[in-house]
């Protein structure tokens, strides 16, 4: 007799606790907010690393939160279900130590795991801690707050601002139609823009000495009739160029020159710079503080 024709009382408590997990609307609608985040950080892994570049996690748990979002995530699917060993073969680590920055990322809200059945690999998902939780669709926002059982999505007020800069609303999703009409900046009509004048008070008109306006030039071009032959473009600040190379050992030699590092093995500063060219996104400027960011956590761990 298999598990399906078995009557309830007669099923493994693991076959119980799923079927009462389906019928539990909470939990469901935990589950899918939870994946619907996953997926959009997936598919813009550059919220999910600006995040993790703000915590003040070990060196270890950023070789394997890079590891995962560069190497493991589909970016389509969002499926990542990697083994502790490949993610210690990836990383340059020992399984324990694996481990353990997975255990960190739990710990700090970067990603959230649930188990597979016949005791496959743990499926991982990412999720942004409380304080670094972003605007993913632009109207409803979701954090991860931890509990007994692990993090449960609850939906997280947005300030809105006004185009107008006058009034600011935090309502939970889109605004609605009463809402717009409360922050719609204010139209004047032709009546309004009257100001009422009279004739001057003769009083005001004695008692007020008499002004020499200065003569007004009429020798002096206007503003308007000034003709520059320079373009208006010209004055603007060049945008700083992005390094781009197709070719992978050009990549590891620009990444050499910009961490100053040779970058044997799998260096996480080399890796997240490669990243950051193969996804156009690399500059002088941009690369440079990344490695001045790592350095500087570099210092702080050896203190």
């Amino acid at each position: 007799m298999t598990h399906e024709n078995r009557k309830p009382d007669q099923r493994s408590r693991a076959d119980r606790a799923d079927v009462s997990k389906v019928h539990n609307p909470k939990l469901v609608e935990a589950s899918v907010l939870r994946n619907e985040q996953h997926l959009a950080l997936a598919r813009e892994p550059h919220i999910w690393r600006k995040a993790l570049m703000a915590s003040d996690l070990p060196a270890s748990s950023f070789r394997v939160a890079l590891a995962i979002v560069d190497t493991f995530v589909n970016r389509k699917t969002g499926a990542c279900y990697p083994s502790l060993e490949t993610i210690a073969a990836t990383c340059g680590l020992s399984v324990s130590g694996a481990k353990k920055g997975i255990s960190a990322l739990r710990d700090a809200g970067l990603i959230y795991t649930e188990k597979r059945r016949f005791n496959g690999s743990n499926t991982i998902l990412l999720c942004l801690s409380q304080l670094d939780r972003k605007d993913l669709n632009g109207s409803v926002r979701t954090a991860v707050e931890k509990t007994e059982t692990g993090p449960s999505i609850v939906p997280i007020q947005v300030p809105r601002k006004n185009p107008n800069g006058s009034h600011i609303s935090t309502h939970p999703g889109p605004l609605t139609f009463e809402d717009n009409r409360s922050t719609e900046p204010l139209k004047q009509t032709s009546e309004d823009r009257v100001i009422p004048c009279g004739p001057p008070s003769a009083v005001v008109a004695e008692e007020a000495p008499p002004v020499d306006l200065p003569a007004t030039p009429t020798d002096l071009p206007r503003t308007a009739d000034v003709v520059s032959d320079v373009e208006p473009s010209d004055f603007r600040p060049e945008k700083e160029e992005v390094i781009l190379s197709q070719d992978f050992a050009e990549q590891r030699r620009i990444v050499q020159e910009i961490s100053g590092e040779r970058g044997y093995g799998s260096d996480h500063v080399n890796q997240a710079l490669l990243q950051m060219m193969r996804d156009g996104k690399l500059t002088a400027s941009s690369g440079a503080a990344l490695v001045a960011a790592w350095k500087q956590r570099g210092k702080e761990d050896a203190a």
